[in-house]
């Protein structure tokens, strides 16, 4: 069998487990044959709460080892599987600790008892007296594998689904896709007429239509936002408006948020493409009718804002809902996006623009079979996309996105805007065409070649 590399080394230098730190600049030894056996391929950490869990045996020890020492094992666990966050229990009896493995799942960031993939592999050391020595160095691992861990179900008192009960009824509301133990925020939007108030409400969960969480008895019935209590009297709405109804049933708060769009000519679009600042956002633009959309380049993430700052106004997604500092809206894959923030349900929309391109008389609007638009080329941040245009026909051109008429942009060459009418061509010939989405209001520039 392929011999091992063995490294002698101080134990010194030790890690919270007692394994000690290899040196790879001491003499080495050969070892013959050895590997391991008895990796699992799934574990139950619900099962094994304060217990070992086998994980590992010696399959075959090297037949040469020096007298009087032994091979001891270490395991170690990553959610990934370039082990960028990973962890090392120490192997002893070829177990480890339940209980240690159930902390390294939290610490990931995850309270769910849903079963995970973990990724794990074996370091194995020569124990001689009071050193220790990785066999083959370093970066020599074995059992190399992926194990199905079930985490240990935390019990909280949050359940995966609670309505809105009401006169009228029950109202499903509405969740993330995140398990709850993770997200137990449960959200809403409704509205209501005048003839709909007073509107009384109370909580119930999936399980149970009958245990209904009401407000405080010693609160304010009226109050937007406090504290759910089990059997306690039913909430009320005053007014009509429509409301965003967010409601945290871990910590058993609820907080109704009235929609109201904010009185602003523009939102302000900040996250990683802008260094989460707010200086030359890509803006979106109010349409006065509760709307506000527009072209932003979005890597990974972003928010809204009313104003240049995030205070006093700011909205991320709950549960699908635009909510006062909300989560990050995110987006899959990054690139140039016309968004919508519409403030009549509180929804935000997002279109993934990949093409824009050029279309007027010179291609008869690009209606002949087979025909397309002529594509222009996006800077590295796509604010600014351009390309050379052959116009062999004067008359009216507009842009399009993603090949269709959905959203298009004419008007004026320094104000562009959605359906505007068609622009202008006075001579025909070959022209490179700006279009400069950086900055409202839209421009475009036209130079002859």
């Amino acid at each position: 069998m392929a011999a091992i590399t063995l490294g002698f080394a101080s134990c010194e230098d030790t890690s919270d487990l007692g394994i000690a730190q290899v040196n790879p600049q001491l003499p080495s030894i050969e070892i013959d044959g050895f590997s391991i056996s008895g990796v699992p391929s799934s574990v139950n950490l619900d099962a094994t709460v304060n217990q070992t869990i086998p994980v590992a045996t010696v399959a075959s020890e090297p037949g040469n080892l020096p007298e009087g020492s032994s091979i001891k094992l270490a395991m170690q666990v990553s959610n990934d599987a370039d082990f960028v966050n990973a962890t090392t229990f120490d192997v002893v009896n070829g177990a480890v600790s339940s209980d240690e493995w159930e902390d390294y799942i939290l610490k990931s960031g995850s309270k769910s008892p849903a079963a995970v993939t973990n990724y794990v592999r074996f370091a194995a050391y020569l124990a001689n007296g009071g050193q220790l020595t990785r066999l083959g160095g370093e970066n020599t691992w074995y059992g190399a594998t992926t194990v199905t861990v079930t985490p240990v179900d935390l019990r909280l008192d949050v359940e995966s689904s609670y309505y809105l009960v009401t006169a009228s009824g029950k109202v499903a509301l509405e969740h993330s896709d995140a398990h709850v133990y993770d997200d137990p925020v449960f959200t809403l939007s409704l509205e209501l007429s005048d003839d709909q108030v007073p509107y009384y409400w109370q909580i119930a969960p999936g399980s149970n239509e009958n245990k209904l969480y009401g407000v405080s008895e010693t609160g304010d019935a009226t109050a937007l936002e406090g504290s759910l209590v089990l059997g306690a009297q039913k909430g009320e709405l005053a007014e009509a408006g429509k409301y965003t109804l967010k409601a945290n049933m871990l910590d058993k708060t609820y907080k109704f948020e009235k929609m109201v769009a904010p009185d602003t000519e523009y939102l302000w679009t900040p996250g990683p493409a802008t260094g989460w600042g707010h200086a030359d956002n890509m803006l979106l633009v109010n349409k006065n009718d509760g709307t506000f959309g527009g072209y932003v380049y979005i890597n990974e993430k972003f928010k809204l804002c009313a104003q240049p700052g995030w205070d006093p106004l700011n909205w991320g997604l709950d549960g699908g809902v635009m909510t006062p500092g909300g989560t990050d809206i995110a987006v899959d894959p990054s690139g140039l996006y016309y968004v919508v923030a519409n403030f009549n349900d509180m929804t935000v929309g997002l279109t993934e623009i990949t093409r824009i391109g050029v279309l007027g008389n010179f291609n008869n609007w690009a209606n002949d079979e087979g025909g397309a638009d002529v594509a222009l080329t996006p800077n590295s941040t796509y604010n600014v996309w351009s390309g050379d245009v052959d116009f062999t026909a004067a008359g009216g051109w507009k842009f399009r996105m993603n090949n269709g008429w959905d959203l298009n942009l004419g008007g004026t060459m320094d104000n562009l805007t959605q359906g505007g009418a068609d622009l202008s061509i006075e001579e025909p010939g070959v022209y490179t065409v700006t279009l400069d989405l950086s900055k409202l209001p839209y421009s475009c520039t036209v130079v002859k070649k």
